[in-house]
């Protein structure tokens, strides 16, 4: 019988991902290239410590890998150790996975690169981890901008654009919703703003179309309920 792991906990192997860390990511998709990077940043662990975050600096040639060299990437790494024996032990249970992550991306393709980062595919970093020889990692847009969160902290944003800011997230929501994609963690760390329109970060646990049914879209659609995520518009008149 498996050992029982513990959800929330240290993540696991946080010292493979110190910075300056230089990796060779092996293409999951039939006719990628490989990409050579570097870290230059640590975003710390997503939901359910079951990811981590980092920024990659590509140090590979263009021909020999799609991207621009010293352009960045967010890389979000997950931890077999985690994802898969939880996935074993806990079928029932929501956990964040690179399975549900990928889906949700392939399909909002149209909305990359606008209302959510643009989705670069699925890799493998050949790091033994355990019993397990390598690592998920997916490679997204590095958005430039400030999140919901950090413009409420520095008090960036006027009463009338956060108003219009919400209009725009729900809308946003809304049409998200309409291909049957729950985001399921919607918070103002997951709200980046880019040239001041909002973009959506962050489809780890997002929900799988196939799951849905009317009794928990229902439910899933009280994600359109946005007012704990800003601040009140009185108290900023």
């Amino acid at each position: 019988m498996s050992k029982t792991i513990p959800l929330f906990q240290k993540f696991p192997h946080e010292h493979l991902y110190g910075i300056g860390t230089k990796l060779n990511l092996r293409p999951c998709s039939p006719g990628s290239l490989p990409v050579r990077a570097e870290i230059v940043d640590r975003y710390g662990v997503g939901l359910q410590r079951r990811s981590q975050v980092v920024r990659l600096r590509i140090i590979t040639d263009i021909d020999k890998s799609g991207f621009s060299p010293d352009s960045f990437v967010i890389a979000k790494f997950y931890d077999p150790l985690y994802v898969l024996e939880y996935e074993r032990q806990n079928e029932s249970v929501c956990l964040a996975s690179e399975k549900a992550e990928k889906t949700a991306y392939e399909i909002l393709r149209d909305f990359q690169g606008t209302d959510i980062p643009k989705f670069f595919g699925e890799y493998v970093w050949d790091r033994s981890i355990s019993q397990y020889s390598s690592i998920k990692v997916i490679l997204l847009e590095f958005v430039e901008g400030p999140s919901l969160s950090e413009c409420y902290h520095y008090s960036k944003l006027t009463a009338n654009e956060l108003k219009e800011l919400k209009t725009q997230v729900i809308d946003v929501i809304c049409r998200i919703h309409q291909r049957n994609i729950y985001h399921r963690d919607i918070n103002s760390s997951n709200i980046l703003l880019r040239d001041g329109r909002p973009v959506i970060v962050d489809f780890g646990i997002a929900s799988n179309p196939k799951d849905i049914n009317q009794k928990n879209r229902d439910e899933l659609t009280d994600e359109l309920d946005i007012d704990s995520t800003f601040p009140s518009l009185e108290s900023m008149q």
